[in-house]
């Protein structure tokens, strides 16, 4: 970001050709093509703690109830991952451009960390519980 902010401002100061189209083409960055890479890699992410938890047999909490069956966390990684492909499919990218490092692969990164953290801070705790649970 602060690689960026310095480029801005080496631009408004330069304001050579290089510098128009640059300028243009992050001008032209639609709002959705931000939003679908960081919700894909939220729900991607999201799906990991179920599926591992479901592949070693253990209860885990879910949506669904408190000590969710082996079974419920397998069913509700894989709806989790069928939501995570398709909002990715929506995006119109290849799996190959999460790691070119554009906007595109850094939102999705950031859609992956925020999940990541929330999981972490809510899943140590051991009375966690989602909100709906009495």
């Amino acid at each position: 970001m602060l690689c960026l902010f310095l480029f801005d401002v080496y631009c408004f100061i330069d304001r050579s050709s290089f510098c128009d189209y640059y300028l243009n083409v992050r001008k032209e960055v639609n709002k959705m093509d931000l939003v679908l890479p960081f919700l894909a890699g939220a729900f991607l992410t999201s799906s990991i703690p179920y599926l591992v938890a479901g592949m070693q047999g253990k209860t885990h909490m879910t949506p669904l109830g408190k000590n969710s069956s082996a079974i419920v966390n397998v069913g509700i990684a894989y709806v989790l991952l069928l939501i995570g492909a398709w909002i990715f499919s929506l995006s119109g990218r290849s799996l190959t451009s999460v790691l070119s490092f554009d906007n595109y692969s850094l939102s999705f990164l950031v859609g992956s960390f925020v999940i990541a953290l929330a999981a972490a801070w809510m899943f140590s705790n051991p009375n966690a519980r989602f909100p709906w649970f009495k």
